[in-house]
Parts: structure tokens; sequence; C-alpha cells
């Protein structure tokens, strides 16, 4: 492991500790009814009463591809391309490792809260009685950008022009997505907000690994190349 690597461990656990506590901040507040959980019912009632075509058409085509084993699938696609284009396993096993361990999160996080969901009479694509906190379809797309962003900027040099384009998709697609889930009826605002926080702490895991796995492979020439 390099100096460089090594150095990528302590900024991994600040990401970890940074996404897990603001979940769980989130989470303090949809239980005490405080700050953000306040604009929870507004926010969704607004959504819900000004929702309407085509908006509502694309909105669904958004949530129906993002959907969490949907998502898995194309994690799946992109570790196996990843694979095709740099013969190693390592950033295919860094992508479907986090894009499992998040579904998983997702999943547990889901029972143990319990959350309701908004009235079922208002779910645009039929009925969902799962629990409602976090969103995983949020986090799904969240990690999933993420942790390529991530593969993508610590293999190669990227400038601050290229750094800033790649954080204002992220954010783009992953409100779109976290816009669908509110207005077609399936969460509230903290559940989405919560996911996108949560992003941030497997954006740490998945830097904390790469350090952990961090090799050199010899290259003709006696040069070498990152694993």
């Amino acid at each position: 492991m390099t100096g460089e690597h090594r150095r990528k461990i302590p900024r991994a656990l600040i990401l970890v500790l940074l996404g897990i506590f603001g979940c769980v901040a989130v989470l303090l507040m949809v239980l005490s009814n405080s700050g953000l959980a306040l604009l929870d019912k507004p926010l969704w009632g607004w959504f819900v009463e000004n929702r309407g075509e085509p908006v509502t058409s694309i909105l669904t085509a958004v949530t129906t591809v993002t959907e969490p084993n949907a998502m898995v699938a194309i994690g799946a696609l992109t570790a196996v391309l990843l694979w095709w284009r740099t013969r190693s396993l390592r950033a295919p096993v860094l992508l479907l490792v986090t894009m499992l361990a998040g579904v998983g999160t997702s999943t547990l996080v889901k029972h143990l809260v319990n959350r309701i969901r908004p009235p079922a009479d208002f779910m645009m694509l039929g009925a969902d009685s799962s629990p409602s906190f976090p969103s995983g379809h949020t986090l799904g797309i969240a990690v999933f950008l993420l942790v390529l962003g991530y593969l993508y900027c610590s293999r190669g040099r990227v400038g601050a022009r290229s750094l800033a384009l790649m954080w204002v998709v992220w954010a783009f697609v992953v409100s779109l997505v976290a816009i669908s889930r509110l207005c077609l009826g399936y969460h509230w605002l903290t559940d989405v907000c919560a996911s996108m926080l949560l992003s941030i702490a497997f954006l740490g895991l998945v830097t904390f690994l790469d350090a952990l796995l961090f090799r050199r492979t010899p290259r003709k020439g006696g040069k070498t190349l990152n694993a």
C-alpha cells in the first residue's frame, strides 16, 4: 500500500461517519417529528396535488429503471463491462460489493425503523406496504453513481471542471429519482434525504476497500500499473 492509499483510509472513515450520522440525524427528526420531518406531509401533498402528464410518465419510467433489483442488475452489467475494459477484478468487485451492501443496508434499516409509507390510495403504480425509511430507489442510484465516479477519478487525472460536472450530474439524477418517489406517492422527503446522506457512507466504504485492496501490477518495461 502506498502513502497515497494510506491517506485514503482516514478520509474514507470520515465519509462513513458523516453518512451514518447524517442519516441518524434525519431519523431522529422523523421520530421526534421535528426539523426536516415537518416538511414531509406538506411537500408530499404538494407533489400529489400538482402531478400530471407528461411529467408523471417520465417519473414513472425513472422510478421503474431505478428499482433496487434493477439497479443491482445494472450494477452487475456495469461490473462485467469494467472487467472487459480493464481485465482486472478489483473495480468490478468494488462496484458489486458496494451495490449489494447498499441493498442489504436499505432492507435492514427499513425493517428496523418500520416507518409507514404515505397513504396507498395515492400511490400511482400500485400499493406498497413495505417500510418507507430510507428510499431504496434513491440509495441505489446514489451509491451506483458515486462508486462509478470514484472509480473513474481514482484511476486517472480529473480536472476541477470534470469533477464539478460529475457532482452536478450526480445531484441532478439522484434528485430526479427522489422527486419521482415523492410525486408518485411512495415516500416522504426525509426518506429520500436519508438515502442521499447514507450514500456518502458507501462512498467512504468503497474508498476504504480500495485502499486495502491496492496493489501494483508489473507492466512490460519495468513500469507499474494499478491493478
